[in-house]
């Protein structure tokens, strides 16, 4: 049996306590411990102490560490139960030890995937301008339950995903400057997809941005860029081939027949 004879308070650490033990006549440190385990155990000068109470009391230390790392953790940044899971995994506790951990801190608000998920879809939508697919994919990595997603997806309005793709789309669009309309049309629908917003979305969007007036020249400059180039490429054919190519070569970088036909007359017109 060991008796308690020396607890002195942590140089650095004002909630933590060095336990020194006098066995066989002699006095010498054991262990440290946090407060709350010092309570728990009711542990002061004088308390006797087994091996089996010093284990239990190590036990509940470790546990004790384990669960202050992991309000460091949630200092941060709120966590999900399953970013918290995978976290407390690592530490030297058993599964049991750390399923109770995760209760108290649930148990006490500080673990709310509810309230992770809507206050991720405001922050990724309002700063990141993500679409909701993308937010929900995303969420759904982070181990948030299908209803939670959806329910906090619910503040995303359709009328403001509109306006998020709509703006998004309108400043990708200047980027396109050597492309068919169509083709600008397809990346930017692309484009809308991989931020996380529906063909749907994408495709309302583009019915209202302007593909007239600069988008117009700009067109017909890239096509007559596209076409010397086709020209070049294929002059060794004859005539009826080099056209044929030519028209195919400018259909596959998407620029619609009429214009290719146009381009094609006034270019026979001036080889004549």
């Amino acid at each position: 049996m060991a008796v308690v004879s020396k607890i002195t308070l942590h140089k650095k650490r004002k909630d933590r306590y060095h336990i020194y033990l006098q066995q066989d006549g002699k006095e010498q440190y054991a262990f440290t411990v946090n407060e709350d385990v010092l309570v728990k155990h009711g542990i002061q000068k004088g308390l006797e102490l087994n091996d089996g109470q010093i284990t239990v009391i190590k036990k509940d230390e470790e546990k004790s560490k384990a669960y202050n790392r992991a309000l460091y953790y949630l200092s941060f940044r709120m966590r999900t139960v399953k970013e918290m899971n995978d976290y407390l995994r690592d530490q030297e506790i058993t599964d049991e030890e750390k399923d109770e951990i995760l209760e108290r801190l649930i148990g006490m608000n500080l673990l709310d995937d509810q309230s992770f998920a809507d206050a991720y879809v405001r922050t990724k939508k309002n700063t990141q301008k993500k679409g909701p697919m993308k937010i929900k994919m995303e969420l759904k990595e982070k181990g948030v339950a299908d209803k939670h997603i959806d329910h906090a997806l619910k503040q995303y309005t359709y009328a403001e995903q509109y306006d998020q793709a709509y703006e998004l789309a309108k400043k990708k669009q200047r980027t396109y400057k050597s492309d068919s309309i169509q083709k600008i049309k397809q990346k930017l629908t692309q484009f809308l997809i991989q931020k996380g917003f529906s063909s749907t979305v994408a495709g309302e969007v583009l019915k209202e941005l302007d593909f007239t007036g600069e988008h117009e020249a700009i067109e017909r400059e890239a096509l007559q860029k596209h076409a010397e180039k086709a020209v070049r490429k294929y002059k060794k054919y004859d005539s009826w081939e080099k056209e044929r190519r030519i028209k195919q070569h400018l259909y596959g970088k998407g620029f619609p027949f009429d214009k290719i036909d146009r381009w094609l007359e006034d270019w026979k017109a001036g080889e004549e």
